[in-house]
Formats: structure tokens, sequence, C-alpha cells
């Protein structure tokens, strides 16, 4: 039941650490004037894999992930989600977290299930990865 209801609350608040999936656009006094939605063909998920390419960090990937996963590219975002395991395991209950998004998104309960309990195992209060 416990697990039913983290995934209730993770699912309504998609967005973590690393930032979100969309960009706000804003005028030279920085007043928001709109977001932009990002894909994969744009300058700039170019300017991200050229970010990646100079220096692979676990920052870069988790944004590029988050952009993945926003666009329903559910496989490259959970590449890019391991990438950052592999750079950052001091991250990983986060990471688990959102990597249960992913299958949450894609209805595998079984998966969202197993990410949150190994997000659970690392911290087992995982509230606080809720911003």
């Amino acid at each position: 039941m416990k697990i039913i209801k983290i995934l209730i609350i993770l699912l309504i608040v998609p967005f973590f650490a690393y930032g979100g999936d969309s960009v706000t656009t804003t005028t030279e006094t920085n007043q928001p004037i709109g977001k932009i939605e990002i894909k994969k063909e744009n300058a700039f998920m170019q300017r991200i894999n050229e970010d990646i390419e100079k220096n692979p960090s676990a920052q870069s990937y988790m944004f590029r992930a988050n952009v993945y996963n926003n666009n329903g590219e559910y496989e490259n975002a959970l590449a890019d989600y391991e990438k950052v395991l592999e750079i950052d395991k001091e991250r990983s209950d986060l990471v688990f977290v959102k990597i249960a998004l992913v299958y949450a998104e894609q209805g595998k309960r079984q998966e969202t299930e197993d990410y949150i309990k190994k997000a659970l195992d690392i911290s087992k209060d995982i509230s606080f990865l809720i911003t």
C-alpha cells in the first residue's frame, strides 16, 4: 500500500532535480513569454548532444533523459538514466525514481514497483525527491 501511495504522488509531480523538460523563453527584461517544447531535432537538443560529447556529465545525461521521456522516447530515456547511474552513484535514489516514472508511463507496473523499491532501499523516505 505504501508503494501505491508513493506512485500516486510521483505521477502527480513529474519533475525532479536536474531541471524540467521544457524551456521558458524570456524577453530582454527577463519576463516569461511562453514555453517551447524541446524536440529531438531542434538546435537545443543538438546543443545537449554536443555538451554530452564534450563533457559527459550526469547532469547532462539526466537532462537529456528528461527530454526523451517528455517526448515519449522511453528507450532513449532509460539508456540515459542508466548512464547517470554509471557516472553518479550518489543520486541513484533519484534516478531509480525517474526510471520508475518511465515504466509507469508505459504501464509497466512490475518494473515501476521494482524501481520504487530500489529507491526505497537507498532512502527509506523518498518524499524529499519531490520538489
